[in-house]
């Protein structure tokens, strides 16, 4: 009963951790992406 708790929040941490990851990733494009239309139009 435990055993199977541990691994249920380690998954969820798990799964947070790579949450968190693909938001940070997701941020960066996002930037990089405005960044590239702000020099290529100049505003």
């Amino acid at each position: 009963m435990l055993n199977c708790l541990l691994i249920f929040f380690e998954n969820k941490l798990k799964y947070a951790k790579i949450k968190k990851q693909l938001w940070v990733a997701k941020n960066i494009f996002n930037m990089s992406v405005m960044i590239n239309m702000f020099d290529k139009y100049k505003f």
